[in-house]
């Protein structure tokens, strides 16, 4: 038989019947916000040892925790006890009993313990024979079974063994609200507030905090908080969590992403060559060059940052080129398979969202290797004149190589060279006096970065006794042509003498024809295979009947040597060599 005090055996106090253990019953947190609130008595709970000392109270509990749970309790004790003296209510952890310091008590002069000091709290009148025990922010070591003492006057002690409440508290499940916008606006402050209706207690006060690019504690209510900030493009994405803290019991928190609207920024332009460099070059700025080599594939990729994503298109010289299609927003390519000097000029990437609009531009510059152009030599009485014209970007450097040994730029003497440029092209003029051996070699040659071209106009190991000849040649065939306008001149002379004898004679008439021999003059065109040969260019000779001057008598030797040559079907002609 139990005892009900360590003082008076409970047989001397009334004899009594143990009544049936009633079913265990669970009261849990998930439907009380706050604190568990108290049940009807029947049929919760369980009776004491003794019908005329009753216990209703529920076996047990669940609380969540860091939240609040009511443990409804009532008791009952004979007539016999009742007296003016105050009823004196503890509560003990099972272990240890009432040997030890109560968890809760109304007794001002009897201490509790430390771990359940200002969150166990009798909240029942023990005078209204009212036992209620409240549990503020329950921590994970309050999860024990306890019992219940009264004690009254000088002889009633006593204990309710037989039934004890047992206290299960779970992980916390509970997360605080955030009242946020849809969508933030870049540059606008807004005023976010976070609660935690469910928090509870009287004597601690929970702790709200805010992580957003760093850590911040706002104040506010028991339960909620507010913080005011201003988001930014950078933040767009990023996160933002408020923080509830209880003390000494748990933590929760709630997450959200930020929605940051915000105009398009970060334009950029990428340059991706898909052939023989297959490279990718980022260009910075909102204006850049580049350099492209003729041939080249090239693929221009521009890029945006933007929320909403922007409408993306490429523009050139006043021409829409590309836009930019819904299913991959803030990136737009452009394809250039094969790259000309057409294809050169400025290339603009806009971008344009609700917020904004952006624009990115490059200069596009299309470069290729040397042209050779033009190029040819023809002979006179001075020597040898050749011209060596070239095309390039950026403009090439042009120099000789005569009989092996370089010449560049302007040079004077023999040889002597006169060079020229002009935007892209460059042209050189080579006369030479010198007489030629039969090793004699001249060669243009024409290079800039990005290649080098080499024309051979005059190869040959025969040069020398080709030249003689037909130098030799022209000067016999200029001597007939001297004996011929001899004759001619001659027969002039004739002819107008007997027209101004005739005259003074009173003589008939005679008409005298003019003679006319059209002569072709030329250059020798020494070019390469691939260019077209140059225009053949067409001159009228002086008239036959007509003085000639020293001056034109050389020239119509030249050309009757030239013509002389190109009758006997030599001449030269110029390899290439890239």
């Amino acid at each position: 038989m139990a005892l009900a005090s360590p003082f008076l055996p409970l047989d001397l106090l009334l004899p009594f019947k143990p009544k049936a253990k009633v079913p265990e019953v669970q009261i849990s947190t998930s439907v009380l916000p706050c604190c568990l609130l108290a049940q009807p008595f029947p049929p919760a709970g369980s009776l004491s040892q003794d019908e005329n000392f009753q216990l209703v109270v529920p076996n047990s509990v669940t609380v969540e925790e860091g939240l609040c749970v009511l443990i409804p309790c009532t008791f009952t004790y004979p007539l016999s006890f009742q007296n003016s003296h105050e009823a004196l209510a503890f509560w003990f952890q099972e272990e240890g009993g009432s040997q030890g310091d109560p968890v809760a008590t109304n007794d001002p002069n009897r201490p509790v313990k430390d771990w359940s000091r200002d969150r166990f709290n009798l909240t029942g009148n023990p005078q209204m024979d009212n036992c209620s025990l409240s549990i503020d922010y329950a921590r994970a070591g309050d999860s024990r079974k306890y019992l219940f003492r009264v004690e009254k006057g000088p002889h009633l002690r006593y204990e309710f063994l037989n039934y004890k409440v047992f206290v299960n508290v779970t992980a916390l499940t509970r997360v605080p609200e955030i009242d946020i916008p849809e969508t933030l606006e870049s540059g606008h402050p807004v005023n976010l507030t976070c609660s935690a209706p469910w928090v509870c207690g009287r004597m601690l006060t929970p702790t709200f905090s805010w992580l957003w690019r760093g850590l911040y504690q706002c104040p506010g209510t028991p339960q909620s908080s507010a913080f005011l900030f201003t988001p930014g493009p950078q933040d767009h994405g990023t996160n933002l969590t408020c923080r509830v803290t209880i003390p000494g019991a748990a933590t929760a928190e709630k997450t959200v992403r930020l929605n940051v609207s915000y105009a398009p920024q970060d334009l950029t332009i990428q340059a991706l060559w898909e052939n023989q460099r297959n490279t990718a070059r980022n260009l910075p700025g909102t204006s850049s060059s580049l350099t492209a080599l003729e041939g080249e594939s090239l693929r221009l990729i521009c890029s945006s940052k933007g929320n909403p994503p922007a409408d993306l298109r490429w523009t050139w010289k006043g021409r829409v080129l590309s836009l930019s299609r819904p299913r991959d927003p803030g990136v737009l390519e452009l394809l250039l398979p094969y790259l000309g000097e057409e294809n050169e000029g400025e290339y603009t990437c806009h971008a344009q969202n609700p917020l904004g609009t952006r624009n990115v531009s490059l200069n596009l510059s299309v470069q290729y290797p040397p042209r050779l152009l033009n190029s040819s030599c023809f002979w006179d009485l001075k020597g040898l004149n050749c011209n060596c014209s070239t095309q390039a970007k950026p403009p090439p450097t042009l120099r000789w190589w005569v009989a092996g040994e370089a010449v560049e730029g302007n040079v004077s003497g023999d040889p002597q060279v006169s060079s020229a440029k002009s935007g892209l092209w460059t042209v050189s003029i080579l006369s030479l006096k010198r007489e030629l051996d039969d090793g004699f070699s001249l060669r243009c040659e024409v290079s800039n970065p990005h290649g080098a071209h080499t024309l051979t106009l005059l190869p040959g190991p025969d040069l020398k006794t080709s030249l003689l000849n037909q130098y030799a040649k022209g000067m016999t065939q200029g001597a007939i042509y001297g004996v011929g306008i001899t004759a001619l001149v001659s027969l002039c002379l004739f002819l107008f003498t007997v027209k101004m004898l005739k005259k003074k004679g009173g003589d008939s008439k005679t008409e005298v024809s003019k003679l006319h021999d059209n002569t072709e003059a030329d250059y020798i065109n020494l070019v390469s295979n691939d260019l077209p040969p140059n225009q053949h260019r067409e001159s009228k000779p002086d008239n036959p009947c007509s003085p000639r001057s020293p001056a034109a008598i050389c020239r119509s030797e030249a050309l009757a040597t030239h013509l002389e040559m190109k009758r006997s079907g030599r001449g030269f002609r110029g390899e290439t060599r890239g």
